[in-house]
């Protein structure tokens, strides 16, 4: 299988997760749909706000789940300027957004935008980093990296399947 096809196919299963995880939290089956619509406009306040103090966790944990998001733009796109990797994290995270809004599935916030596209912008450092070290191989070795993740993820979830 040539590196690109895997690249896509590994995109493709990270993909599902971040939509399973951002829209519908994790749930099976989607029995929590249609609960939660709100909406907060305000950068870390509101929704990342606990006994008013800010949150840290969720905004760390967006910024996580989007870093292979930076990696996989950047794989997929050697070519392309920085404005042109990072917009899909940005886009992508603001559809999530709205669709948490329609589908009344959470709380669509502004700081979940901008985390998501730091993370974004984090994994297309990583993905220079790589890049550096690698040279030509950086593709090779970061899917490698992934398709271990992506096998865990699949393990872990099938876990939590099985266990629920």
């Amino acid at each position: 299988m040539g590196s690109k096809k895997l690249t896509n196919i590994l995109y493709s299963i990270y993909f599902g997760a971040l939509v399973w995880i951002i829209l519908f939290k994790m749930q099976m089956p989607f029995s929590n749909m249609g609960h939660i619509r709100s909406m907060n406009l305000i950068p870390f306040a509101g929704s990342v706000e606990v006994n008013g103090s800010i949150y840290i966790q969720e905004i760390v944990d967006n910024v996580l789940i989007f870093i292979p998001f930076g990696v996989f733009s950047s794989m997929r796109a050697l070519t392309k300027n920085l404005v042109k990797r990072l917009a899909p994290s940005f886009f992508t995270s603001l559809v999530l957004e709205i669709l948490q809004f329609v589908l009344a599935a959470g709380v669509t916030d502004i700081t979940d935008l901008l985390a998501n596209t730091a993370g974004g912008l984090v994994g297309i450092g990583i993905f220079h980093i790589f890049q550096a070290l690698c040279k030509q191989k950086v593709n090779l070795v970061l899917n490698i990296m992934m398709l271990f993740g992506a096998s865990a993820m699949i393990l872990l979830v099938s876990i939590l399947i099985l266990a629920n």
